[in-house]
């Protein structure tokens, strides 16, 4: 420690400041590695998690719908708006089919469905 005693206040000065600069570096760039596994986290998660419960929506929706255009039916009693109606829930009808195999393809892919479709 003699040595640090010996030296001038300049290259004291320098020396601290270059300490400084030398840990400002490091703990920037563990901020920048952490800051990429949380992207990478949070984007893993918006995958397993809000697309699953957006697939889930959409299939409420259509199903409501579907209802909604079958009460319709029963309560309409002109035939030609009838037809329109039947039209319509065979359309609805295939939106929640698609919705339903978008949401087993996300699915599937999950650890714990992996395990059920294997034990199956």
């Amino acid at each position: 420690m003699n040595w640090y005693k010996n030296l001038k206040i300049k290259a004291k000065l320098l020396l601290g400041f270059i300490l400084v600069t030398v840990l400002t570096i490091v703990i920037g760039i563990l901020g920048i590695v952490n800051i990429k596994t949380i992207d990478n986290a949070d984007t893993m998660l918006f995958h397993d998690g809000v697309e699953a419960v957006n697939y889930s929506g959409n299939i409420n929706l259509h199903f409501a719908q579907v209802r909604s255009t079958a009460r319709s039916i029963i309560i309409d009693p002109d035939l030609d708006k009838k037809r329109g109606y039947k039209q319509q829930i065979e359309d609805k009808h295939n939106e929640l089919l698609e919705a339903g195999k978008q949401l087993m393809e996300l699915v599937k892919e999950y650890p714990q469905r992996k395990q059920m479709l294997e034990d199956t």
